[in-house]
């Protein structure tokens, strides 16, 4: 048996898969023998699990995670993993390592490989605050064919130009569609924002928008935005699902259809 202060709940899941009973001291309990069987899990942790995981799923080691999912099974060298995250070799080193802690990765001769990308990203998605910035709202009389041609020639991801990238359902639309929100939500920096809400021609209104721009100052959205067709640029698949699973019930159904379609290994 396994006794510890805490077992986070992917070590509770190693134990049972090699069947090892484990207590910890925040009442985590795995038994099985003879007619005994007792499995309880609490929810709390340690302040400093906490707060390692939240310093994991903050924006500049996000990216590095992005880069990890995109290919759960090539192998990464420091260098490699810094350049395509556009991370220092610093930040990248103490991701890894707090990757390596919770045996989410393992190290080879080549670099190391994402081995649980499922633990990694249900633990992200738990752990996971949607943006709380500055947003704008209206409504455009825009629409169908028209509005998409329109998006199209304004939708950007690169400075030195305004930025603005579909975003949520918007952005799952072109991903894996599964339900027609008649609604546009937009990740922008500010000039972005002015831009299309010019661009839109948004109308205030008290109720019922059809347009909702994000105003969010995280280099890595924009950098790793994927074009789904001509002009039309999305949060990449990784953001677009944690976004939905964190929203309401139809999102996060939206979220379970997109990761059956872009995650074959979750």
């Amino acid at each position: 048996m396994f006794v510890t202060s805490y077992l986070s709940p992917e070590a509770r899941q190693i134990c049972k898969d090699h069947g090892v009973a484990y207590l910890d001291l925040f009442d985590n309990a795995h038994l099985k023998f003879d007619d005994v069987y007792i499995d309880w899990a609490v929810s709390d942790k340690p302040k400093s699990e906490s707060r390692a995981l939240r310093s994991i799923f903050k924006p500049k080691a996000a990216a590095i995670l992005r880069a990890m999912l995109k290919d759960p099974q090539h192998p990464w060298r420091v260098s490699e993993l810094a350049t395509a995250a556009n991370a220092s070799l610093g930040h990248v080193s103490s991701v890894r390592r707090a990757l390596l802690e919770r045996e989410w990765i393992e190290k080879t001769d080549e670099g190391v490989v994402l081995v649980q990308p499922d633990a990694l990203l249900k633990s992200w998605r738990e752990n996971f605050h949607r943006r709380t910035g500055p947003s704008l709202s209206g409504y455009t009389h825009l629409h169908g064919k028209q509005l998409d041609e329109l998006l199209s020639t304004q939708l950007n991801a690169r400075l030195p130009h305004p930025r603005a990238i579909c975003a949520m359902h918007s952005a799952a639309l072109w991903y894996a569609p599964y339900s027609r929100d008649p609604s546009l939500a937009l990740y922008c920096d500010e000039a972005g924002s002015r831009k299309l809400k010019h661009s839109l021609r948004l109308d205030p209104v008290q109720k019922g928008p059809n347009v909702t721009i994000f105003v969010v100052d995280d280099e890595g959205l924009f950098e790793d935005a994927q074009q789904r067709a001509p002009g039309m640029l999305c949060t990449d698949p990784i953001t677009t699902y944690l976004d939905l699973w964190n929203g309401n019930d139809r999102d996060r159904e939206a979220a379970e259809y997109l990761a059956s379609k872009l995650f074959p290994w979750f």
